[in-house]
């Protein structure tokens, strides 16, 4: 029998609370300094249109410090506010820019001017914003300045980024009442309760990524060769963490250690290992907490016993790319008996194949999965494109050659 070996994972800080803690930090009165910052590609999109907005800031490693504008010192931007392929940032800048006093152009790289806008653009016009999309609903986004004015909103899709846009854009509005029907990420609501308490300086800390958590939580369930994986300081957010109940249900075997606040955020350590799975219904109400995670989540349906059954994720066609159809792609190449849906898929398990070759995709999720899969693979599996990881976790390759000459 082998030996049990533990293996640490460098975590990225969290994506999704960076974005909003540097938009938060460019509108507030005074200096923010931000322990834990995440670096990668769609946050560093995000600290360039607020620096072309006027915003002073300062990274150095993983410490962010920035010189709030208050929130009428934003600038006019001499140039196109280019957003990269983040979507968070467009968004979310789009509610920041409705209430100014000048008018100003969002753009981005060619898949993030496919994905749909209409949805943020829906309130937003409701509180007396100025908007233009493309004539497909899509970037470029054009917004003229304007006074806002609070609504009360019944949100028709589950979506935080939407909410979060309304919450933004409603410093210059007055607040805003927003209804949904389920639960979904509370960053906002939590960072709204730190900043609204805040002087003159902020000081913040962010925890690591739970979505990126999500895929090492994987290889630690179905790996073969008796590793363990050790996570520190990840964000445990209950709005975050619906992954980590389905998983379990399955049967993983996970111990969360040192739990902690971070700020108004849960946080604690992860222990994973090795465990025997089989697949369990997911039921809608989750959907919205485990979109990100829905990846990752089929490859540990591969590897686990019955039917893998998603519905009610038709969110995944409107992503960086349609992950349902991206998903489905790698089935085929592996040539599991599986059936697309318009809002998910079904497959039967196995891992029957000795030599494969994935195909090639932009999406950061997607090739990480891929990655992931390829470690888990007994036979031979090829894929391409480490560099859409850095969207999200710029160090994933580091920790994939670092796994991959322990499972070697």
């Amino acid at each position: 029998m082998r030996q049990v070996k533990t293996i640490k994972i460098n975590l990225p800080p969290d994506k999704s609370i960076s974005h909003r803690v540097a938009i938060f930090g460019s509108v507030f009165d005074g200096e923010t300094i931000v322990e834990n910052f995440s670096t990668c590609e769609d946050c560093l999109s995000t600290l360039s249109c607020l620096e072309k907005l006027g915003v002073k800031f300062s990274l150095e490693k993983s410490i962010l410090k920035i010189q709030g504008k208050g929130l009428y010192g934003l600038e006019k931007p001499n140039e196109n506010l280019d957003c990269g392929n983040s979507g968070t940032t467009m968004r979310f800048l789009t509610g920041l820019l409705a209430g100014q006093k000048f008018d100003s152009v969002l753009v981005g790289d060619k898949s993030l001017s496919k994905r749909p806008m209409e949805r943020v653009i829906k309130p937003l016009s409701l509180m007396n914003a100025k908007i233009e999309l493309s004539e497909n609903g899509t970037a470029p986004i054009k917004i003229f300045g304007s006074a806002l004015k609070p609504i009360s909103y019944e949100m028709p899709v589950e979506s935080a980024q939407v909410k979060s846009a309304i919450q933004i854009a409603s410093f210059y509005s007055g607040e805003s009442k927003i209804s949904h029907k389920t639960n979904f990420r509370n960053h906002t609501d939590l960072i709204l309760k730190e900043f609204s308490k805040a002087q003159k300086n902020w000081k913040i800390k962010i925890p690591n990524d739970f979505s990126s958590a999500s895929f090492w939580i994987v290889f630690g369930i179905a790996n073969k060769r008796n590793l363990k994986i050790s996570l520190k300081n990840v964000g445990l957010n209950p709005t975050r963490t619906a992954f980590l109940k389905v998983v379990k249900k399955m049967g993983a075997k996970i111990k969360i250690k040192n739990q902690k606040l971070f700020g108004n955020e849960p946080v604690g350590d992860l222990l994973i290992s090795p465990s025997k799975t089989k697949n369990v219904e997911i039921v809608s109400e989750l959907i919205p907490n485990l979109i990100d995670e829905i990846p990752i989540l089929s490859i540990l349906g591969i590897f686990s016993k019955g039917k893998f059954s998603l519905r009610n994720a038709s969110e995944l066609r409107v992503k960086e790319v349609d992950r349902i159809s991206a998903l489905t792609k790698i089935f085929k190449a592996l040539e599991l008996d599986f059936q697309e849906l318009f809002d998910g898929f079904e497959f039967e398990p196995s891992t029957n194949f000795t030599q494969i070759t994935l195909p090639e995709t932009s999406d950061h999720r997607i090739a990480m999965s891929s990655a992931i899969l390829s470690l888990l693979s007994e036979g031979k599996v090829e894929f391409k494109n480490f560099e859409s990881a850095k969207i999200s976790y710029p160090n994933f390759e580091e920790e994939f050659l670092k796994i991959l000459e322990r499972n070697g």
